[in-house]
């Protein structure tokens, strides 16, 4: 492949909730750019995006995959991320390596709880954004009730296309800025029709908010349309990638990945208003030697410096590391240094991915994504650079894990094969960690979810063929011995009572006598600042005990968050029970408010994220209606 100038790459992470289409949009993109010859399909298990086995079991996407395309000369770089939360870790790295997004919406769910959470992380790192309402082929699809959705949003977005039709009879779109409609092959290739008449007005009327906003970028662009009441079409698109550059403007465009409507229309919008590698902002680098900091621009005329934002290991492919390169060149066989450990490194093989595959590269510029095999030391987060002039990148941030439990061999000559594939794992997950806990001498996995950990025991199984089994961690209350806000007694007698509530055996009523139980997950991580929150009259249970039967107290507080398979067992409690539901959490409303209707004696409390029991960032908020609720079952 020929040098790729940075001006005309276009590195873009397909964000969103789980479901809504992304990897079905980031296969209908390469199709209709032709860089696949049939269009995959994630329920039929052959996308390029999602093919790792435990993917195509579960038809989700549990990695950030990569793949390239060329439309109009520019090439893209599409980075399909992991909707599901339990993998969202995955997520944070592809935004390492993105100058531009596309936030996926279904057309007949609208804005969820991932959307939310997408757009929290798009906001928070200043990304220019399209957003896609997809799906608009299916039933109860609703554009224009979805582009309602995104009226919380801040900025506001803006649709800059209409829709033709709508759930069977969707059939393409119309350029609002040029008043044009557009139909599609099978291959999502536009074909200018004739605008319906039926649609004129509307088109009019919607056509007026997107000129608005692209007069409201520039002060003379803006004296101009308040004097004349118009902009031309070229003044409007250039003030839209403007807008879309400094975030003050989110186009919203329509598609239907699964019948290739919308695609190619949605490559040109990115290509067009999405910036590339030379028009983001400066990168600050530091030199660890001199410890002075440059501003890299995404020249390949500068220092070699490439961030490595995903590492991946096989026991047959061996070790890739993908790597954004910020600036410099990157060719096969060049001496390097991890900048982050100051040890040398050598790039063995170089590619551009496409999927799992990697298509060798002669040379890698600033701005463009790449896989590199067979580096020693190199860690994802880590910075590549070069021998002579070092630089070292800002660490990527990940998010903290939520959930643990103990790991162990299901046949016990493998214990250290368990362990040794662990560390490879862990190698591969910066959201997975490995501990090993003194006192209980258990080996416990930290990770984002019960369906994270699962994946790991499948993987181990596949890769390094052992097979692992989970389980309550022993130590997962008797923790509190590292907490400096009790007292010796206290911290003893917590890990006491933490051994008996996760003993299988044991009887949970009996460690509580007749105290309150709270069904929680103290985050193993910060128990100094969960495990305040037991009062003296609390006791606390895992409700992850109640899988081997163990009873619990006269009343229960839990949290919605997690363990969702105990809700039969849960349902033949004859207790008073109080969920508690932090109002961002990943699960959705509706789901905990079944839930809670289908328990007889359950009561549901709403309360902020910060006052939720898992972050207990502002205990305050949520205790005196925890207070409210046992004072009133006492009152009965």
């Amino acid at each position: 492949m020929a040098r790729v100038d940075p001006e005309r790459i276009r590195n873009v992470a397909l964000l969103g909730h789980s479901h809504d289409g992304k990897t079905s949009l980031a296969e209908a993109m390469l199709y209709a750019a032709g860089a696949v010859d049939r269009l995959g399909r994630p329920d039929a298990g052959n996308t390029t995006f999602d093919f790792e086995p435990e993917e195509i079991k579960r038809k989700i996407s549990i990695a950030t995959a990569i793949a390239h395309l060329t439309w109009h000369d520019a090439k893209v770089n599409l980075l399909d991320t992991p909707g599901f939360q339990d993998f969202a870790g995955d997520v944070y790295g592809a935004l390492r390596a993105a100058e531009g997004a596309l936030l996926v919406v279904g057309a007949s769910t609208g804005v969820v709880v991932g959307t939310e959470l997408a757009w929290q992380q798009l906001r928070a790192r200043d990304l220019p954004t399209l957003i896609v309402v997809n799906k608009m082929d299916k039933e109860n699809a609703d554009y224009w009730k979805a582009v309602d959705g995104f009226k919380e949003f801040s900025p506001r977005p803006v649709s800059i296309q209409a829709p033709i039709g709508h759930e069977a009879s969707f059939k393409g779109v119309v350029d609002l800025l040029t008043r044009k409609a557009y139909e599609f092959d099978q291959q999502g290739h536009a074909k200018e029709v004739p605008l319906p008449s039926e649609l004129a007005a509307e088109v009019e009327s919607r056509r007026s908010p997107l000129v608005e906003a692209a007069a409201e970028t520039d002060d003379a662009l803006l004296e101009k349309y308040l004097e004349s009441g118009e902009l031309s079409d070229a003044e409007v698109m250039t003030a839209l990638a403007k807008g879309v550059a400094a975030g003050t403007i989110v186009p919203v465009l329509c598609a239907a990945a699964g019948k290739s409507i919308g695609i190619g229309t949605l490559l040109d919008a990115i290509v067009t208003l999405l910036p590339s590698p030379r028009q983001a902002p400066p990168v600050q680098a530091q030199n660890p030697r001199t410890e002075q900091v440059e501003n890299l621009t995404g020249d390949p005329a500068g220092p070699l410096s490439a961030i490595v934002f995903k590492t991946t290991a096989d026991p047959f492919v061996g070790r890739i590391s993908y790597v954004k390169v910020v600036s410099g060149v990157l060719t096969p066989g060049t001496p390097l240094l991890n900048a982050a450990k100051d040890q040398p490194e050598r790039a063995g093989t170089i590619g551009f991915p496409k999927g799992k595959a990697l298509e060798p590269a002669t040379e890698v510029v600033a701005g463009d994504i790449a896989g590199i095999s067979k580096l020693q030391v190199t860690a994802t987060g880590d910075t590549l650079a070069s021998r002579d002039h070092p630089l070292q990148l800002p660490p990527i941030e990940y998010p903290e894990q939520t959930y643990s439990a103990a790991v162990g061999a299901k046949n016990k000559a493998d214990e250290e094969k368990v362990n040794a594939a662990l560390v490879k794992l862990v190698d591969e997950d910066p959201t997975l960690t490995l501990e090993h806990e003194p006192i209980t001498k258990e080996s416990i996995v930290h990770g984002m979810g019960d369906i994270h950990l699962d994946v790991v025991l499948e993987k181990m199984k596949r890769k390094y063929g052992v097979e692992g089994t989970l389980s309550v961690p022993l130590a997962r209350l008797a923790l509190a011995r590292h907490n400096t806000r009790l007292d010796s007694g206290q911290r003893a007698a917590m890990a006491a009572a933490g051994r008996r509530m996760t003993d299988p055996a044991g009887d949970t009523r009996q460690a509580c006598r007749d105290y309150w139980a709270i069904g929680l997950r103290p985050r193993l991580s910060e128990p100094d600042r969960t495990l305040p929150l037991l009062k003296s009259d609390l006791c606390a249970t895992d409700p992850a005990g109640l899988r081997y039967g163990n009873r619990i107290g006269n009343r229960v507080i839990m949290g919605s968050y997690g363990d969702w398979d105990l809700r039969p067992r849960l349902r033949t409690l004859d207790v008073p029970t109080l969920v508690v539901h932090g109002e961002e959490e990943s699960i959705p409303m509706d789901l905990v408010e079944e839930w809670v209707t289908s328990m007889p004696r359950a009561r549901l409390l709403r309360v902020p994220r910060a006052a939720h029991f898992t972050y207990a960032e502002r205990p305050e908020l949520v205790w005196p209606a925890v207070e409210r609720f046992l004072a009133g079952l006492d009152d009965k």
